[in-house]
């Protein structure tokens, strides 16, 4: 049985959405990554967008999101403000819990260079990199 895999029992948990583009191994019974992809949308097997950068790559997570029709739930920058809301040129809607998708273009948000250019990173360590110590955000 070419997907049998795929039954809603083994896709029991959601899929995050930047898992789903980079697979790329070789699949069972000679599928291909976008055989495997369809099978798992069909299923009903739902996404959530990992959030691993900026607002920009939320920007594109909200595009994703907004027309997956197998979409969860979205990853935030918190409520998208301070500087995650400076550095665009018109910041992120969120608005009672809710991501506000943009109507311009492209994923619909313009980096304000102005300010990426003002705040430089100088530091020599990854944004992946684990804390020592729990975040203050306060």
């Amino acid at each position: 049985m070419r997907y049998g895999f795929i039954g809603l029992g083994n896709l029991g948990a959601p899929l995050a959405g930047s898992l789903l583009a980079w697979i790329d191994k070789e699949m069972p019974d000679g599928q291909t990554k976008e055989e495997w992809k369809g099978m798992a949308e069909a299923h009903y097997a739902q996404i959530a967008p990992h959030l691993y950068c900026g607002p920009v790559e939320g920007a594109a997570n909200v595009q994703l999101s907004a027309c997956t029709p197998n979409f969860l739930i979205l990853e935030s920058i918190q409520d998208w403000g301070g500087f995650h809301a400076q550095i665009l040129k018109k910041p992120i809607r969120f608005e009672q819990g809710f991501v506000i998708p943009p109507s311009e273009p492209g994923l619909g948000v313009e980096l304000d260079e102005a300010v990426a250019l003002a705040h430089p990173y100088d530091d020599k360590a990854l944004h992946l990199e684990p804390a020592e110590e729990p975040m203050d955000f306060n």
